[in-house]
């Protein structure tokens, strides 16, 4: 009895420890505290990467808003460059809820494929291959040719 009684305390130890240790941090940039002008930095670096086929040039914000359709007045884009006509390629820092930014960008991604796979099929795989990363409140949408740079340059 005094055996099992030992037992079952080391286990209930083990469990607590175990417990406690996966409340520690984590690296994982999703939960991480970044600030805006850290993730700015990813953006620079993106813009100026050879990642992007066409010049891309910063556009307002207000037109963001409007393209991706979004609604939530807590949401801001921080910055936001597009390529010319002829490109699908866009580069995009927005800030607010990531659930809520996490379906907006999802409706507008498959809105986008829509529209280029009849205008722009050359377009669609660039689009297919976004990348979308959420650092805590900030989130990028990358859309460019060479996405493993850019995924490279996110992952740091």
């Amino acid at each position: 009895m005094k055996r099992l009684n030992k037992i079952l305390g080391i286990a209930i130890l083990v469990t607590i420890a175990l417990s406690l240790m996966a409340c520690g941090k984590t690296t994982d940039k999703k939960n991480k505290n970044i600030t805006e002008d850290e993730v700015i930095k990813y953006i620079n670096e993106l813009k100026e990467s050879s990642s992007f086929e066409t010049e891309l040039s910063e556009v307002d914000e207000n037109v963001i808003i409007n393209t991706y359709k979004i609604t939530d007045t807590d949401t801001s884009v921080i910055k936001a460059y597009v390529g010319d006509g002829a490109s699908s390629e866009e580069l995009v820092l927005l800030k607010g809820d990531s659930t809520g930014i996490k379906e907006v960008v999802k409706a507008y991604l498959q809105d986008k494929e829509d529209n280029y796979s009849s205008y722009m099929p050359e377009e669609v795989l660039k689009i297919k291959n976004a990348i979308f990363k959420q650092y805590g409140e900030y989130s990028i949408i990358c859309i460019c040719k060479d996405n493993k740079t850019a995924k490279r340059i996110l992952d740091k």
